[in-house]
């Protein structure tokens, strides 16, 4: 972290906020009943004990939903989720890293998918997926469902895949519906990638509503029980934004993509053979994905993984639309293009990334010859109170005490307004003291982390009364390099 500026995720409407959720009750059990092994599954998904009524999908008991902030795209299918942890057992907590996660564990996802896209008043139920903990290592199981969406079937253990007779609009297209084996579901779900791929503080940091009152569900998991790890401020974590976020950044919003869609196989230990690290807490400069080699290109040697405002030299973006003979990516049980995804991807590559500069290429371009010296880092050169660090999240001039980040903070109308400049490659966050030496983030409606909006340059925060610090307060933003 280094001293400069920031709001929170941003607010969602009504229709995003998912499952509506009552108080949890740890101390009750389910009629759920899991095989801690492959074998012994039931041939009936009604069979399994997971839900109350197959035709609601109300779940039992013990079982409940939750929705991540960005979905893994999925060929157009909508999703619902659902977990059980064992009573008595937690799932322990990092910020950054994977949880881990107790033996007995369980996760549900059910897809349905709609009969003319677009439309989701019409829409049959075609898998649901159970992903299973033990005490060593995890798997999978799906449930293909019948034409009547009255029950659903145990699938093999190579999988299948059938054809859907669906319309765009007035036309009847046929799609390909693949429900993965179950070795390619370990192939995602590994050790290295968490296990769970939406089970995790970016994911789950998220507004809910629980009896009509907003709360974040991290903070909802940490004061039920469910986590080993007392959360005090769950707001002021990371998040994945969504394609579609207003309050986001391109480039916050194109890296939320690509950490939920590749990281999977995309980080240290991942299995594939391109090295680049997709996960969200690497600042981009150090994920090998801007002018990285990729391991094939198909006789073209002026491919690299991403070329910064040329995507269509960009091997990640010509993977996710199979072109120029590549294979398309992600690679396993699906065969539709993410129209969405891929266009963020592009307008990124060639717009966002396009005079995008690494530190390393802005401090030698600032301090020529004295860079290993003058440009550290944590130095800084004008006594303006700004590291270079910090200057270049801004797009300050290190070398000119005039040209700092500010921070204007006002009243007016007995709220609180605070305007700061940014960056668009920096996530920020907005902190408050009565002392200048012990700082807390500002209450939960408004200090999350923040980003500098597409097309802006400025954050700006209104805090109403009842949001207000205590009199004689200080005020100081930070700024991460994402």
């Amino acid at each position: 972290m280094t001293s400069v500026f920031v709001l929170t995720n941003g607010p969602l409407a009504a229709a995003d906020f998912g499952p509506s959720y009552s108080p949890m009750v740890r101390d009750v059990n389910t009629s759920l009943t899991i095989p801690f092994a492959e074998e012994g599954w039931p041939e009936l998904l009604s069979e399994t004990g997971a839900f109350k009524s197959l035709r609601t999908l109300e779940p039992e008991t013990g079982i409940l939903p939750y929705e991540p902030n960005l979905s893994f795209w999925s060929d157009y299918a909508q999703k619902s989720r659902w977990f059980y942890v064992p009573v008595g057992s937690t799932m322990g907590y990092s910020e950054n890293g994977n949880w881990q996660f107790p033996g007995g564990s369980v996760w549900i996802k059910h897809f349905d998918m709609e009969v003319i896209r677009g439309d989701p008043r019409r829409k049959k139920k075609i898998e649901t997926r159970f992903l299973v903990k033990n005490d060593f290592t995890i798997y999978g199981v799906s449930y293909r469902w019948n034409e009547e969406g009255t029950d659903a079937t145990l699938v093999g253990q190579d999988g299948v895949s059938f054809d859907l007779s669906l319309f765009d609009g007035e036309d009847p297209i046929t799609q390909t519906w693949s429900i993965p084996s179950r070795s390619d579901c370990l192939a995602c779900h590994t050790s290295t990638a968490g296990f769970t791929l939406s089970f995790n503080t970016r994911q789950l940091n998220r507004e809910i509503d629980i009896d009509s009152s907003l709360q974040n569900f991290l903070g909802y998991l940490s004061g039920s029980g469910y986590l080993d790890t007392e959360l005090e401020n769950p707001h002021t974590l990371p998040y994945f934004a969504r394609p579609d976020d207003p309050s986001a950044s391109l480039d916050f919003r194109a890296r939320s993509y690509l950490a939920v869609n590749c990281v999977s196989c995309h980080q240290p230990g991942g299995t594939e053979s391109d090295s680049f690290d997709a996960r969200p807490q690497r600042a981009l400069e150090f994920t090998n994905m801007i002018g990285g080699d990729p391991s094939i290109d198909n006789g073209d040697d002026t491919l690299r993984l991403i070329v910064r405002g040329d995507a269509d030299k960009s091997l990640i973006y010509l993977r996710m639309l199979a072109q120029a003979g590549f294979d398309r990516m992600p690679a396993i049980a699906t065969s539709e293009i993410d129209p969405i995804g891929s266009e963020l991807i592009r307008n990124w590559i060639g717009n966002g990334l396009k005079d995008h500069q690494f530190y390393s290429e802005w401090r030698e371009a600032v301090f020529g010859e004295v860079a290993d010296t003058d440009g550290v880092p944590e130095n800084d050169p004008d006594f303006d109170g700004d590291t270079n660090l910090a200057e270049f999240l801004n797009q300050t001039d290190p070398l000119s005490g005039v040209d700092r980040s500010s921070l204007q903070i006002a009243h007016q109308n007995g709220s609180l307004r605070i305007i700061f400049d940014g960056g668009q490659f920096a996530d920020y966050q907005v902190e408050t003291s009565p002392d200048l030496d012990n700082w807390q983030p500002l209450s939960e409606e408004a200090g999350g982390m923040l980003t500098v909006p597409e097309g802006g340059e400025s954050i700006e925060l209104v805090l109403q009364p009842e949001g207000l610090p205590v009199l004689n307060q200080f005020f100081r933003v930070t700024a991460k390099q994402r």
